[in-house]
């Protein structure tokens, strides 16, 4: 079995990620939760912006664009970032992550993509 927390932590650390920023759609306190749960899990935290969203339905509503300009403030923020964790299970982003990460040269983790792969990789897939 896995969890989305475990898939997100072995996607940032298949890509050799050890700097992360966040971009969430969650409040300062489940932020600082998140941020908590990254360094014991031997990541270090760098910027962190997060949407204050309280609701799934609020989160399904949030745009690629939205979502783009909020990674794209994550990384603008800090060049020394191995990677951004957009991080909301209620993001649609399978769309966006291509781009983004052509164009910021940076990999992109979010939650439900990154918990689909870990799920092929624990069937025996290749992910």
């Amino acid at each position: 079995t896995t969890t989305m927390s475990t898939a997100v932590v072995r996607a940032l650390r298949a890509v050799g990620a050890t700097r992360v920023g966040l971009a969430t759609a969650y409040t300062e306190a489940l932020n600082e939760a998140l941020i908590g749960f990254l360094t014991e899990c031997g990541f270090a935290v760098g910027p962190v912006r997060g949407l204050a969203i309280t609701g799934l339905d609020e989160a399904r509503r949030t745009g690629g664009d939205a979502l783009r300009r909020l990674v794209e403030d994550v990384a603008a923020a800090d060049a020394s970032l191995d990677a951004v964790l957009l991080s909301c299970g209620g993001f649609a982003t399978l769309d966006i992550l291509p781009e983004l990460e052509r164009r910021l040269r940076l990999p992109v983790i979010s939650s439900v993509p990154a918990g689909l792969w870990d799920v092929v990789r624990l069937a025996g897939g290749h992910g």
